[in-house]
């Protein structure tokens, strides 16, 4: 009997040993768990805060490139105001010209001569028929005559 509880205590000995190596095991497993799980969180973190950065780059590129081809729109908008500018400069100069060169064309100088002509010839008649004791706007639209320019 002594040999079996010798045995026995040996055995509750050598399974106390390894139930502390167990537990010292658990421990060290535990806490490498929870620092795999920690590390991954902070790789998990580390990856997004780096993709955060990554995409505040690319909005603040974004935006420099939008504001870049805004600064350029503008300018080209200023740039093609003034050309119609001036080319509605160039147009009003190039038609008060023609305007021009048509009132010194002869049927332009002919056509003022008879309007001119008429004119006269309606005053005339007017001043007659005020003489002759008539109403001078009876039966006429407009009671003046055509200017003659």
């Amino acid at each position: 009997m002594e040999l079996n509880e010798e045995k026995a205590s040996e055995r509750i000995s050598q399974l106390s040993q390894n139930i502390g190596i167990a537990e010292q095991e658990i421990q060290r497993l535990t806490e490498v768990i929870r620092n795999h799980e920690k590390g991954s969180s902070d790789m998990e973190l580390q990856s997004v805060q780096n993709d955060i950065k990554q995409m505040s780059l690319e909005l603040e590129k974004s935006r420099g490139v939008a504001e870049d081809e805004a600064e350029n729109l503008r300018k080209d908008l200023e740039l093609r105001e003034d050309k119609l500018r001036q080319v509605q400069s160039a147009l009003l100069l190039t038609e008060k010209e023609l305007e021009k060169k048509f009132q010194a064309t002869s049927a332009y100088l002919n056509m003022k001569k008879i309007l001119v002509q008429k004119n006269t010839m309606i005053k005339s008649l007017r001043q007659k028929l005020v003489e002759a004791g008539g109403n001078p706007d009876a039966g006429i639209d407009s009671g003046t005559p055509c200017d003659d320019d």
